[in-house]
């Protein structure tokens, strides 16, 4: 999401509702997300920072917009040179000095700030399958950062994911190719994705995933089990949308293509990520193809999705 809350009642819901045009889910804050895969995370190398660097650089949701758009703009593979000679890169320091001074974080903060993410962009990562020995340092291929997407909201009489548990279809549903157009009824969900990537897996395959960096405050001894917790409670809703979004960016049109296409996402806690071999700052998460089906079935068929309420469609001047 663009901003964090880094307080420790952290993150407020990404997910603002508009029924009367459109229902925007904007990452300005954080939602909740699901999380039950086994996930790995990254560790520190070569002279990781000092565990206090954590601590120490200031919380508050002007912190994590200060963090935010340098990881928009920063050159990730940059930060395979040395701490030091890396900060000291004209470009480096005037990125960061910038979007201190934009966000209104002290100066003071700077090399705090440098020094938390170069050790999180260097801190080794396995997600799912995959993994990333370097780190995001080494992330090649195609990338997408602050990506935005928009999608309807799901109506009866929309295409849908096909359910694999169901060989039935009701009177309103046309399959996944429908090619006429079809109306909006309750509006369209919006959102802004961090970071967007193609990874190839063990088997050579590229898959798709995608991430929301966190710069939520973490207590040195979380380990990974409370910070699955703090994605699972808080941040569920921003999951499943995004990866709803996500999906229909990727065209995805059965189980097949999903789980050839689709990787998966990550929760990526900046201070946590590399602080130490029992640090474990990144959260993982791949939803089964039916949980995905579920979940736009869930926003298809309630007037109040997961307790968001949304107008019914008479309303919206759609078709019932």
């Amino acid at each position: 999401s663009d901003s964090d809350s880094d307080s420790d009642s952290d993150s407020e819901t990404d997910s603002e509702t508009d029924t009367n045009s459109d229902t925007d889910t904007d990452s300005e804050t954080d939602s909740e997300t699901d999380s039950d895969s086994d996930p790995d995370s990254s560790r520190s190398v070569d002279a990781p920072a000092p565990a206090d660097v954590a601590d120490s650089l200031v919380g508050g949701a002007s912190t994590g917009v200060f963090l935010h758009a340098v990881l928009e703009h920063l050159d990730f593979a940059g930060v395979r040179r040395p701490l030091e000679e890396w900060r000291a890169r004209p470009e480096v320091e005037g990125l960061f000095r910038t979007h201190a001074r934009r966000a209104g974080v002290d100066e003071a903060a700077v090399p705090l700030a440098q020094e938390l993410i170069w050790r999180a962009l260097r801190a080794p990562l396995r997600f799912g399958d995959a993994r990333l020995d370097e780190g995001f340092a080494a992330l090649v291929g195609r990338v997408a950062r602050e990506m935005s997407f928009f999608f309807p909201v799901p109506e009866r009489w929309h295409p849908r994911l096909p359910d694999p548990s169901s060989d039935s279809r009701d009177a309103h549903d046309e399959g996944p190719r429908v090619e006429r157009p079809f109306t909006i009824g309750r509006g369209v969900i919006r959102g802004v994705i961090d970071l967007v990537f193609e990874h190839a897996g063990p088997d050579g395959t590229s898959r798709t995933y995608f991430l929301d960096w966190k710069s939520d405050r973490v207590a040195t001894e979380e380990g990974w089990e409370a910070l699955e917790e703090k994605v699972r409670t808080r941040y569920a809703l921003q999951a499943r949308l995004y990866t709803l979004g996500v999906v229909r960016l990727l065209g995805v049109h059965d189980e097949a293509d999903y789980e050839a296409r689709f990787g998966g996402l990550l929760y990526c806690f900046l201070r946590a990520m590399g602080r130490g071999e029992d640090a474990r700052g990144v959260v993982f998460e791949r939803p089964r193809f039916d949980e995905v089906v579920a979940w736009e079935r869930e926003l298809r068929e309630s007037d109040a999705p997961w307790g968001y309420p949304l107008l019914p469609f008479e309303r919206q001047g759609g078709e019932a």
